[in-house]
């Protein structure tokens, strides 16, 4: 699902490079799509970028639109098509028409499969595709750019992966260097400088946590126990007495009896699980530069880096359901 998110924002690319060369107030669809299929051909495969190229895309409304997308692509030895029924997207330009990126964007992308081709396995293919129409997946982008005052304000990034799996993220930013982020290397002086004065994330797992396992109990086992489900229960109560212990200037008692509820609920996280982080001064990762000097980082020598920091943490541990109104 990830390759298939990545080309969308290859889409996106297209947007932002194909764009420059135009005036701020035209639509040139023909064009987002022909350089987007040029950086998917340099990124992935000539193949993909030639099946890109050939679609032809739609201004609808002074929206692009680009229908019944389908890509060959592959990832090491493994080759799949990403099929999405469709993919939309409007851009606003600043008066010089010649940005890095728009100043404002919304890209959605819908109805999402990620089918993996078996060769030689027709019959594995019409399954994959099947269980990829019943369970398609979605992207939402929605983002304003201050170039001049650098400041990014991501509206919504909301990811929803099917069968019960999604995720939605806002956030604001200041001392945002687009062009140092995206400079090759990239220009991490600058990059540290980036300060997040909020973030909100809401997600719902519907079976990716579990999908994950492997990544995570690496993490846990045998460092915690003997046995991967010894490590999982030892790591909980570990997490549950740090919850318990965190100061009310970062938590409010709600927060911990919502951190200690989603702790209870894993391997097996189930409801609705909302944080945000919030800093009138903002938080950088110089702020924590010191810590590097320091050896072994503790929560307490964190903590005192914190200072301004307020976390809410709700958890509605509901099952997945279709409840719009809590999301």
């Amino acid at each position: 699902m990830k390759s298939l998110f990545a080309t969308g924002a290859l889409i996106l690319a297209g947007c932002v490079s194909a764009a420059g060369t135009a005036q701020a107030a035209e639509t040139d669809c023909a064009a987002d799509v022909a350089y987007a299929a040029s950086v998917l051909g340099k990124a992935a495969t000539e193949r993909a970028g030639a099946a890109l190229s050939a679609m032809t895309p739609v201004e609808e409304n002074g929206r692009c639109i680009l229908r019944d997308v389908s890509l060959p692509l592959t990832e090491g030895m493994v080759s799949y098509t990403i099929e999405a029924d469709e993919v939309v997207w409007t851009a606003q330009w600043g008066e010089g028409g010649r940005e890095i990126a728009p100043q404002k964007l919304v890209l959605e992308m819908t109805g999402a499969r990620n089918i993996p081709m078996f060769e030689g396995m027709p019959e594995s293919i019409y399954q994959m595709r099947l269980m990829g129409e019943r369970n398609p997946g979605s992207l939402h982008l929605d983002y304003e750019l201050d170039p001049e005052r650098k400041q990014l304000a991501l509206n919504r990034l909301e990811i929803d992966m099917g069968g019960g799996t999604r995720m939605r993220t806002a956030a604001r930013l200041e001392a945002f260097d687009l062009p140092a982020l995206l400079a090759e290397p990239a220009q991490m002086d600058r990059v540290a400088q980036i300060r997040l004065h909020e973030l909100d994330v809401k997600i719902e797992n519907g079976g990716f946590f579990e999908s994950m396992s492997a990544v995570w109990i690496a993490f846990l086992y045998p460092a915690y126990g003997d046995t991967p489900e010894s490590a999982v229960e030892t790591a909980k109560q570990m997490l549950t007495r740090q919850a318990e212990e965190l100061p009310d200037q970062l938590v409010d008692q709600e927060s911990r009896k919502a951190l200690a509820s989603i702790i209870a609920s894993v391997p097996h996280p189930a409801g609705l699980m909302h944080v945000n982080v919030s800093s009138a001064k903002g938080i950088s990762t110089l702020d924590f530069a010191p810590l590097a000097t320091l050896g072994p980082v503790t929560l307490e020598a964190l903590l005192s880096y914190m200072e301004g920091v307020k976390i809410t943490v709700r958890h509605d541990d509901v099952p997945s359901c279709v409840c719009e109104s809590r999301w």
